[in-house]
């Protein structure tokens, strides 16, 4: 017969007195030095996958423990995780990054025209149309400014209005086309301009307005079409804001003419402004063309 008592070895006890065998520790639990009664439990962020160990494992990144005695580590749940070794618990994502599947050692970041606004997703949101996310990481989208605008969802940025449209507030999906008499000439405008005196701006969405013809004006700004000069009243060259007066000697008897007629011999025409020569009186005359006056015998 033996005369002394073997002891248990590391990953064993003899949990009573008179025992013939050694037993395991089970999963979950170890034994450090030999001759243990009990086991001990593994403790928190650490676990015993097997029986008869002599000490716990540290839950690996991406996943955590927060009971004793565990036989394994339980992974990150989706919108969170862990980033070291031996954890008890995963943190959840912050805004601007996410985790789409279990067990992330780190958090996935927002792409550009996307965003997060709050802890813990499993994905980010796309920009609205009208606005944007320029940046990785954003915790919300931004409004297109003024002159610029985004027709489709997802953007990191805004397109600017093209000549002959425009925007005037922040936050469209697409620009308006400038009305009839008003254009832009340039990209990226929040207002258009009215046609200047002497043009005029015909259908809607112009980026430069027409100059009035010979023989027509505009006075004002933002027309959609010129008028003709009135009968004594011309206008000689393109783009006139005004119809000037025949003068002495001259007439115009028809509407938007370019220029004045000269009176013909026998004929005068005082003062400015004449739709018609006179003829001279009996006993006067005059013998060449463009006369204000008369000449007596």
């Amino acid at each position: 017969g033996m005369s002394v008592c073997a002891s248990c070895g590391s990953g064993q006890v003899a949990g009573g007195a008179g025992l013939t065998l050694c037993s395991k520790c089970a999963a979950g639990y170890f034994s450090s030095a030999p001759g243990q009664s009990t086991c001990m439990a593994c403790g928190i962020g650490t676990y015993a996958s097997s029986t008869g160990l002599q000490g716990c494992r540290w839950c690996s990144p991406g996943t955590y423990s927060e009971v004793m005695g565990p036989s394994r580590c339980s992974s990150c749940n989706i919108g969170s995780f862990s980033s070291g070794a031996g954890l008890s618990t995963c943190s959840s994502c912050g805004a601007g990054t996410f985790a789409q599947g279990t067990g992330q050692m780190n958090c996935d970041t927002c792409s550009a025209g996307s965003f997060a606004s709050g802890t813990g997703v499993t994905t980010c949101y796309a920009c609205n149309a009208g606005t944007f996310a320029a940046g990785f990481g954003s915790l919300s989208c931004s409004l297109c400014g003024a002159g610029f605008f985004s027709s489709n969802s997802g953007i990191s940025s805004c397109a600017q209005c093209s000549s002959g449209s425009f925007s005037s507030e922040s936050g469209v999906s697409s620009c308006f086309s400038c009305e009839m008499g008003t254009y832009t000439s340039s990209q990226g405008q929040w207002v258009c301009s009215g046609c200047s005196p002497g043009s005029y701006g015909v259908g809607t969405g112009l980026s430069a307005c027409f100059k009035c013809g010979m023989g027509s004006f505009t006075s004002g700004t933002g027309l959609s079409a010129c008028k003709t000069c009135a009968s004594g009243l011309y206008a000689s060259s393109p783009g006139s804001s005004a119809c000037w007066q025949c003068g002495p000697g001259t007439f115009k008897n028809g509407n938007g003419m370019s220029a004045c007629i000269m009176c013909s011999p026998g004929s005068f025409a005082r003062g400015t402004g004449n739709s018609a020569c006179s003829n001279c009186n009996t006993g006067s005359f005059a013998s060449s063309t463009g006369q204000s006056s008369c000449s007596e015998c």
